[in-house]
Parts: structure tokens; sequence; C-alpha cells
């Protein structure tokens, strides 16, 4: 579902999202219901839609799943997605473990937005094996945030059909009802042989001896992942590997805030806009949420109608020093 704004004011939907969550707590929790937020893909921005309209989707899309579900948790993921052609939305997922209790929706953003930039990466392709509708949405745009292009294997189709030793170099086995997933993991692992192996990781169960050893699955992991997390086990890059990524995306962030200082004193506030958020992408990934927080607080004032250009510049300095601190 996918709805156009009717106001074009800022919003903190972070803050939102918490009240909304406070607002329903008490009752759910007399239900024996805890709700979480998740930010799957990062931070959120201030962004530009109609608030009430998104108090209102929230607060619904949280009493339907607690209607649908028989768990103990509802979760609340909420992330910011720019399309290729510049349309910008905000992504919900609102979800319980049992895959038809879920609700997803998205709102546009007015003003459009920028596209974000791909990220360098390794590891290949990914195939997702997720019988969960809105795992399976969240695990999709994180693996985008991070770089990897993904496949989906649809419920019930045979591996075979859907692995491709040497395509892929992640596989995520996640919910699937009546499958053994040691099984299917020594299946995938006869599959590639001559191709190129691939990373397997799994959802965690809670049966006892669900991971023996061998299994031919690399990790067991709890849900939800953060991006870091799930950067780690995608790509598994060796220690010299990835302090040689650490120092080219540093050396990007650096060439992005020396222009992003030519564009402020041109007054470019589009261009301000893109390279403070190409900035937040790289620094994101690598865990520099400080240096990553600056560059948010830059992209946001710089889409207000009037920027504050004293403002951002002040941050921008402090943006640079954190940079600094990382030579080539």
């Amino acid at each position: 579902m996918s709805i156009a704004p009717l106001f074009h004011a800022r919003c903190d939907v972070l803050a939102v999202a918490r009240e909304c969550v406070q607002a329903r707590s008490r009752v759910l929790w007399a239900r024996g219901i805890d709700v979480g937020i998740e930010l799957p893909c990062g931070a959120l921005p201030w962004l530009k839609l109609d608030e009430r309209l998104l108090r209102r989707l929230l607060q619904n899309a949280l009493d339907r799943v607690a209607r649908l579900t028989g768990a103990d948790g509802v979760q609340l993921a909420l992330w910011h997605e720019t399309a290729d052609d510049g349309v910008s939305r905000l992504q919900v997922e609102a979800y319980a473990d049992e895959p038809s209790a879920s609700l997803s929706f998205e709102l546009a953003l007015a003003g459009g937005g920028v596209a974000e930039p791909p990220l360098p990466c390794r590891g290949g392709t990914a195939l997702l094996v997720e019988d969960h509708p809105a795992r399976r949405r969240i695990l999709r745009a994180q693996l985008a945030r991070i770089g990897l292009a993904s496949d989906a294997s649809a419920p019930g189709e045979p591996m075979a059909a859907a692995f491709a030793g040497g395509r892929h170099g992640f596989v995520w086995l996640g919910g699937m009802a009546d499958v053994d997933r040691v099984a299917l993991a020594s299946s995938l692992r006869r599959l590639e042989r001559g191709q190129g192996r691939a990373r397997i990781v799994a959802l965690r169960e809670t049966r006892a001896g669900a991971a023996r050893a061998p299994t031919g699955i690399d990790a067991w992991v709890d849900w939800p992942l953060s991006l870091d997390e799930l950067r780690g086990l995608c790509l598994d890059l060796p220690r010299e590997d990835a302090a040689v990524s650490a120092a080219l995306f540093f050396r990007e962030c650096r060439r992005d805030a020396a222009a992003l200082g030519a564009a402020l004193e041109a007054a470019d506030w589009v261009a301000v806009v893109r390279h403070a958020h190409r900035i937040s992408g790289g620094t994101l990934v690598l865990g520099e949420n400080a240096v990553c927080a600056l560059a948010e607080r830059i992209e946001a004032i710089a889409r207000r109608a009037v920027p504050d250009r004293a403002q951002v510049k002040r941050l921008l300095a402090e943006l640079q020093d954190g940079l600094r601190r990382f030579a080539d």
C-alpha cells in the first residue's frame, strides 16, 4: 500500500513511532504482547510527510497485527528508501512471528529525494529462503543498503531451481515451515561443488540440537539483524581486506565533505543533500555513528524550505574533524 503525502511538514518519524507504541503499550502488555521498534537500515532523518496520516496508519497497523497474533511480541520496522527515479518513501513493516500476522505500507515523501549511492562490496548475489514476508522485505532492503543484489526463493520451490553456485555468495535460511535446514544446507554444498562456496547463514532455532556440527551452515543468528551484523555475515572480509575497504570509504567521504563545502559556498542545496547522504551511507556501513549523525543532520537541514547556512557550516567543520582521524 502506497500513500502520497497531504502535508509537507518535516516529521521526526521515530518520535511518532515511539508515541504510538507508548499509546498502545498498556493495552498490549495486558495481553502479554511486547512491542519493539526496529531501524533495520540505520537512523532515520526527519522526513517530509503527513504526520497525522503516519500516526493513524502506525496505530492501525499495531492494532491489526496484535489482533492477528498469538505470539508474545510485535515489531515495528521503519526505513527510508529512494528509488533510482528519485522518488523517496518511508517503508513500514508491522509484524509478529506468524507470517500471516503482518502489515506493510509505504508513504511517499514530499519533494522527492536523492538516490542512495551504490556501495562497493564483495560476495555476489544473495539468495533469500524465507517464508516470512516482512522479514523477506526487510532483508531485501538491508542487502540493497550494503550494496548486494538478492534473489528470493518462492515458498516450496526446489532449491536446485533457485540456487546457482558461483552466482550466490550468501544464502539466508530463515523461517520455513517443515524444512530441515541442516539437510538443505548439505544439499546446497553438493550443488555448489566446483562453482564457488556460498556463505550460509540460518535463523536460530529454539529446539535442542538444531545446530549440530557439522551442518554446512556457517552461522546461526538471532533476529533482528543490524546492518553491521548483516554486512559481516554476507561479506566476511579478511582483516587486511576490511582495512583497505575502510580506507577507501573514508577517502571517498573526505572527497564528499570537500565537495559539500564547495556546494555550500555556492548555495547549491541539492548538491549539499547529495554529498551529505553519501557520507552518511559510507560512515553508517563502517559503524562511525557520530560522523554519520552529523551528515544526517546536515542533510535534514539542507532539505528545509529555508536552510540554515551557518548551522550547516558549523556541522560540516565537526564532520571534517571527525574524518581527519582516518589518514590514508
